[in-house]
């Protein structure tokens, strides 16, 4: 008993700090959370900005105000902010193919374009999962999750990512074996899971590259390191989510299994169902950018029926009764051939044998 009371304290030891927090959070109740994490996930602020409305005396729960950031509420709480009341909103998970040009930031002091213009403006308040450079494209998740956004970053999960590099020259293939072991680049070591090289141009290399760690500027600093500057950096995968089936610019949301296998990846439990039910649905112009279409209405202007339908109407109820009854026996539909005896008979059909009929 004692040894195992001893490993089980070695594990403990062994958890971050972070998630230390997190399971004295979950102690306190299924349901409850630091109010500064509820304001963040209802899209009121960070949660240093949630911090100092705290100080501030700006914050409300059950008509009292509040002045601890520890204070535990949860959805059946009244939480106001200068007086109005606020509420979760429901959990939201977007994917968008960054095109170059674009800025990682809400604001930008430069007035250049942000990844939120490419976003409509009912998804202009979800936060970005990670931060991307100016000139890279790819594979960008937006989300107000902050569990799973916390972890997707976090290198101890090893949630993965993969790039297709172009650099400048050509990299060899003991070049491209240095990413794996490592190479170190301002003071510290940087180190690719894997690299392939996919094929040499005339004067650049392209290179498949997966990292399992999102430090700044990594792959650019790894090629910079070998001598061979990036001139190119396209991201086709975070997290196993892949950009290759969304256009450049556009975006989608994600499907229920996707998001049930990012927390699984990331060591949380997903409930289950379609978290898009209840919440508006993008529409005219934004339906089209999603490329979200009808398909019961395609259907319907393409005359498609249920074949159960024809198939109830003739009384066919086995697949025996299908192949024994008539031709006649249900309606006919485009592509039908005519029966036997309405086809015109074929003058000088050939036989067996090589002989050819003759009417005289």
């Amino acid at each position: 008993m004692e040894r195992r009371d001893k490993g089980r304290r070695t594990m403990q030891e062994q958890r971050p700090k972070q998630e230390k927090h997190r399971v004295r959070d979950q102690a306190a109740g299924p349901e409850k959370q630091r109010i500064a994490k509820y304001l963040a996930s209802c899209m009121v602020s960070s949660r240093r900005g949630a911090e100092r409305m705290i100080t501030e005396g700006r914050i409300k729960v059950n008509g009292k105000v509040i002045v601890t950031p520890a204070t535990l509420v949860s959805a059946q709480d009244r939480v106001e902010v200068d007086g109005c009341p606020v509420r979760a909103e429901r959990k939201m998970y977007l994917l968008l193919n960054k095109p170059r040009g674009l800025v990682c930031t809400r604001d930008d002091p430069e007035g250049r374009q942000t990844v939120y213009s490419a976003l409509p403006q009912s998804f202009r308040t979800l936060p970005y999962v990670g931060r991307m450079d100016v000139n890279t494209t790819g594979a960008l998740l937006f989300t107000n999750d902050g569990d799973l956004s916390y972890r997707l970053l976090r290198p101890e999960y090893h949630v993965g990512r993969v790039y297709n590099v172009k650099a400048r020259g050509k990299v060899l293939a003991e070049e491209a074996q240095r990413l794996c072991t490592g190479v170190v680049e301002g003071g510290e070591t940087l180190r690719a899971i894997s690299v392939d090289l996919l094929r040499h141009l005339s004067s650049t290399t392209v290179l498949r590259v997966v990292l399992q760690e999102g430090k700044t500027h990594e792959v650019k600093r790894m090629f910079d390191a070998i001598g061979h500057p990036v001139c190119a950096l396209h991201r086709d995968e975070f997290a196993t989510i892949k950009v290759d089936r969304v256009h450049e610019g556009s975006w989608r949301e994600l499907a229920d299994w996707e998001i049930a296998k990012l927390h699984k990846q990331v060591g949380l439990a997903h409930k289950g169902g379609d978290p898009r039910r209840g919440t508006p649905t993008p529409k005219g112009d934004d339906r089209k950018r999603a490329g979200i279409t009808h398909k019961g209405d395609d259907r319907k202007r393409a005359g498609i029926t249920h074949k159960g339908d024809d198939r109830k109407r003739a009384g066919i109820t086995s697949e025996r009764d299908a192949r024994s009854s008539p031709r006649s026996a249900r309606p006919s539909r485009p592509g039908d051939r005519a029966p036997r005896r309405d086809r015109p008979r074929q003058e000088g059909r050939s036989r067996p044998g090589g002989q050819r009929s003759s009417r005289s």
